[in-house]
């Protein structure tokens, strides 16, 4: 194999997809990246068996064809400390030569035939969806994934396919986000799948403001999603999904609408004195006001008053702090859930204090 490149371009390439090559992988072949240049591309792959990335460069000078598995991070190195704007390539058998205008860097690789195989880019794909709305989505689900590894089914984020529309559901028991986009080419017959959040995340990722879509592709126990310029494979995760819709409320008769900012910056004050044992934040909604509350064991106990909340016209003549509602929630909870979303304004709807609390994810 023999090439020459853009240093910029096949740096981000190997940054992007060598996130998945660590150092720590058991199996030295999976440390690499592999490199396969033909037909004016170069395609730059990794893999942690789970997740595979497939970066594909367009317009690269091939001096001859051919492939090639070296280390990642050594390659990596290189590419960032180069000063050049194009980089010579030259690789015989598992020898590698990376060449700039005043360096040369020999390398040793793997044999690239031992490398894991990467599925290659789709000519086309069965379900398409809104590149805005593929980064919306994650953006508002992936948060609410479990770290813990005892529940397998919760470590991933749920796809809930129906006619033209996609579902993201993702939860860690104590918490549940929920999100439904149209998305075109999707059957009625698709069903659900629970994807990991790595591989969700590593799409996030590649994407670009010059991205219009996502493909999306599920093939047996495999999803694929691409972009205009990679692919990212993951296996499923195996397990069932909770029942979702049987936690989401359906009799919500209290709305109460705070202004973001404010919100945030009371949570962030109140939650100053909590602890490891006791992170909740109790909110009290009266008429006109919201107050925060934390307390913990042989500590002091902050109050924070200055956010204002607006009852919505149907809870007329409701009196009262207890009548309005009450409850009490995780601090970190509130914080990363009012992050994830833009609007300057939010909904919390309830029904009461012992009920769960429903934050829309559009603003009111």
């Amino acid at each position: 194999m023999k090439l020459k490149c853009e240093r910029a371009a096949l740096y981000e390439a190997v940054q992007l997809a060598g996130a998945l090559a660590s150092t720590k992988m058991a199996k030295p072949i999976l440390q690499n990246v592999k490199m396969v240049a033909e037909n004016k591309r170069l395609d730059v792959m990794a893999t942690d068996l789970e997740v595979g990335i497939r970066f594909r460069l367009e317009n690269v000078e091939i001096g001859r064809t051919g492939s090639a598995a070296v280390s990642a991070s050594r390659l990596l190195g290189i590419l960032r400390e180069s000063p050049d704007d194009q980089m010579d390539i030259e690789v015989n058998e598992r020898k590698c030569v990376v060449r700039g205008r005043d360096s040369t860097f020999d390398m040793l690789g793997d044999d690239p035939a031992d490398f894991p195989e990467v599925p290659e880019l789709m000519k086309t794909c069965p379900v398409e969806l809104s590149r805005a709305d593929f980064v919306d989505m994650v953006d508002k689900t992936v948060f609410a994934v479990a770290s813990e590894s005892t529940r397998y089914a919760l470590n991933g984020v749920c796809f809930v396919f129906s006619p033209n529309h996609i579902e993201m559901v993702a939860t860690d028991g104590r918490r549940l986000a929920h999100i439904r986009k149209k998305a075109k080419g999707v059957g009625a017959d698709m069903g659900s799948i629970i994807v990991p959040a790595k591989a969700l995340q590593h799409v996030r990722r590649v994407l670009i403001e010059e991205d219009e879509s996502v493909g999306i592709k599920v093939d047996q126990n495999k999803i694929l999603f691409q972009s205009s310029r990679a692919l990212v494979s993951s296996v499923l995760v195996e397990g069932h999904f909770p029942p979702y819709k049987e936690v989401i409320p359906k009799d919500c008769d209290k709305k109460v609408t705070l202004k973001r900012e404010a919100f945030l910056g009371a949570i962030r004050r109140a939650a100053l004195l909590t602890t490891e044992e006791a992170r909740s934040v109790r909110l009290d909604f009266s008429k006109d006001a919201l107050v925060l509350t934390s307390e913990a064991p042989e500590a002091a106990t902050a109050s924070d008053t200055r956010v204002t909340s607006r009852l919505a016209s149907t809870q007329a003549g409701v009196s009262g702090t207890t009548a309005a509602g009450a409850g009490r929630l995780r601090s970190c909870f509130l914080t990363i859930t009012q992050r994830t979303q833009a609007s300057t304004s939010w909904s919390f709807w309830f029904t009461a204090i012992e009920r769960t609390q429903t934050m829309p994810a559009s603003p009111s």
